[in-house]
């Protein structure tokens, strides 16, 4: 079951990456630039709407009934149409002033950013209830027909592609995907109703601690993008996002096939007293994200200079650019396994001391050597960033009680 949600999954990230990558490289400069800004937004959006309840439901899930784990969903189901409420204008407004995007082009991006978060939403609800999976298969169909979409404009048509294109077909498939979803995930809300019933302040005082460490975690890894969008002209910009994009599409991927793979099982396993086994299997996903972000910079190089691709090849970032987007994702993810470990002890200050550093060494670097570098300033920042977090996470899990700090990762390495 739980191979084929990854799956699923795996096709629909490929998609959606996929998608990302072809906006990026195929819309000109100035409109590459700006959908790299909307869809920051749109990330943004979702994490604050969504607040991490997942983290809190699915740690508790070894101890709920299934009564009570759809009672939480369809709890959670409330607090996100108060989300929406409370976030849909600032995000419009957001878009305007602070990426410059017209009117039209603002409302189509908020209706992607509802549509990508109820697809991730529902992500969720099969991953902790190992069901449910039309939900994740209509989701992936729903990122591969806007793939097809873009495609189709970006190289049947003889126009170039336009990110009102873009935007136009995302909203209008999306939304068309929404409604039977909608209509699909009203059973679990009804007899969740039944269940335990979790009041919205509740629901937000359980997870106020993972969603100011996701957010600090979040702003970590991108708070550099929103210093880029300030600093950085329209070329440079396109390049950026072209980088850090090409590096995030593998990152994601890799959380999906890896992390949130084994989470579940780590943590109960964690709970079981199962150090050795969930040490073993750390570190086994960490030799995975070595050996798929190291070979990013080689192969866009080899894309660049043989490829025979005119256009592909201009749009291309430098391999400076792609090499430290690809170090800056490289250490957030090995270091990401260390969260398990901390969330479990209930250690969740040292996850946001870390990621609330890294914040800080984050947007100082990229301010600093932005100003001097640029584009490779800016993503140097990122990795300073990312290297804080690792280094401040390690060591808080060398001091959790089963030795699950660096100093036994390396020992079973070297081992």
């Amino acid at each position: 079951m739980r191979r084929s949600i990854a799956s699923i999954k795996v096709a629909e990230f490929g998609a959606r990456s996929l998608l990302m990558l072809l906006c990026m490289y195929l819309l000109p400069a100035s409109e590459a630039a700006l959908f790299g800004s909307i869809m920051l937004f749109v990330g943004l959006f979702g994490f604050v709407v969504g607040f991490e309840r997942y983290i809190d439901i699915q740690r508790r899930m070894p101890a709920m009934s299934d009564l009570d784990l759809r009672g939480a969903i369809a709890s959670f189901a409330k607090l996100v149409a108060v989300g929406y409420v409370a976030l849909i204008p600032p995000l419009y407004l957001f878009l305007i002033h602070f990426c410059g995007a017209t009117r039209d082009q603002a409302l189509l991006a908020v209706m992607v950013a509802v549509v990508e978060h109820a697809s991730q939403e529902c992500y969720r609800i099969v991953l902790v209830t190992h069901r449910h999976r039309i939900l994740l298969v209509g989701s992936a169909v729903k990122t591969m027909a806007v793939l097809l979409a873009v495609m189709a404009g970006g190289f049947v048509r003889r126009e170039p592609l336009s990110i009102d294109a873009v935007l136009a077909w995302w909203a209008a498939i999306g939304c068309v995907w929404l409604v039977p979803t909608l209509f699909g995930i009203q059973p679990i809300l009804r007899s969740g109703r039944a269940g335990e019933i979790i009041s919205i302040r509740s629901q937000l005082s359980r997870s106020r601690r993972h969603f100011a460490i996701g957010l600090v975690a979040l702003l970590a890894i991108q708070a550099d993008r929103l210093v880029a969008i300030r600093m950085l002209g329209a070329e440079d910009l396109a390049q950026y996002f072209r980088a850090v994009m090409t590096a995030g599409a593998v990152y994601q991927l890799l959380t999906v096939i890896s992390f949130n793979r084994v989470a579940g099982d780590a943590y109960l396993g964690l709970q079981r007293g199962a150090w050795q086994a969930v040490r073993e299997t750390f570190l086994r996903e960490r030799m995975v994200y070595i050996a798929a972000l190291v070979l990013i910079p080689p192969c866009i190089e080899i894309a660049r200079r043989w490829c025979g691709i005119p256009w592909l090849q201009a749009a291309l970032p430098p391999l400076p650019a792609v090499a430290l987007a690809s170090g800056a994702v490289l250490l957030r993810g090995i270091s990401d396994f260390e969260s398990i470990v901390l969330n479990h002890a209930h250690r969740e200050s040292r996850v946001f001391l870390a990621n609330a550093v890294a914040t800080t060494v984050a947007i100082a670097a990229a301010l600093l050597l932005g100003a001097v570098f640029g584009l490779e300033g800016l993503l140097a920042g990122a990795v300073a960033g990312s290297g804080v977090a690792a280094l401040v996470l390690w060591r808080s899990a060398a001091s959790v009680p089963g030795q699950l700090g660096p100093q036994r990762y390396i020992h079973e390495f070297r081992a």
